[in-house]
């Protein structure tokens, strides 16, 4: 019974998001370009959403939630839900922090922020993995300690859109914190912006996707082994192949 009361909350919840809106959102934009297309074109899902998904997806908007209240209250210099409109970006980054000396330069700097929740098995992957050496005599496949890298996307994405636009002065650090979603305990990144080239190539992006999104085609779908299709409302829409309808 609860379980069907939990389920339903977390999926009318879900419901009330921006779909249909006609704006491409670095949020989604960084997780999969058609998807993001789909959504704010308000196309109709081919699929049931994946109930546990959107039950985790739920959970974290929570933790942000609760972490900003408190910020809100207790920490000097930062803001909260800052909106991100420039030209095809649309957006709320989570946290700007002063970092600046207004005394000294004459105006506040900020440091823009992103929280993610994150699962156990999440947080110990983006740990990375250490040389060690295995009883077999071999070493393991090491790898460094990395945020995701549609984070670094949406984050880069964000920080490019309030340049632009001129109403904050922003460091060259983008700080993604990462939120245990079981302890609350953390691990921090800090990520460099895009180069002006770099900034200037995403922008010609978005203009091909706003054209797709107006126009009524689609970029390239992700690769066939992208695992986030798995979870996808328009899997079947995008890859009907690979996806075939459900009875």
């Amino acid at each position: 019974m609860y379980q069907e009361i939990i389920n339903q909350m977390f999926l009318d919840a879900d419901d009330e998001d921006r779909s249909g809106d006609m704006k491409l959102h670095p949020s989604a934009i960084s997780v999969c370009e058609r998807n993001a297309i789909y959504q704010a074109r308000g196309e109709p899902v081919s699929n049931e959403r994946d109930v546990r998904f959107t039950r985790i997806m739920g959970n974290g908007t929570d933790y942000h939630q609760k972490l900003q209240d408190y910020m809100k209250r207790k920490v000097p210099g930062v803001l909260l839900e800052v909106p991100v409109d420039y030209g095809p970006i649309h957006g709320r980054c989570d946290a700007l922090l002063s970092k600046g000396d207004i005394h000294k330069t004459g105006e506040w700097h900020y440091e823009l922020q992103e929280f993610k929740t994150i699962s156990p098995n999440g947080m110990r992957y983006i740990q990375g993995l250490k040389p060690k050496l295995l009883k077999s005599g071999k070493w393991n496949k090491s790898r460094p300690a990395a945020p995701k890298p549609e984070h670094e996307k949406q984050a880069r994405i964000y920080h490019l859109g309030l340049t632009l636009a001129g109403q904050y002065h922003l460091t060259d650090i983008i700080r993604l914190v990462y939120i245990d979603r079981d302890d609350w305990s953390t691990l921090e990144f800090e990520v460099e912006p895009w180069t002006e080239e770099e900034g200037q190539a995403y922008l010609e992006n978005m203009a091909e996707l706003e054209g797709h999104l107006f126009d009524g085609t689609l970029p390239a779908r992700e690769d066939d082994d992208y695992w986030l299709c798995n979870l996808c409302p328009f899997r079947t829409t995008c890859k009907p192949d690979q996806y075939p309808q459900e009875d």
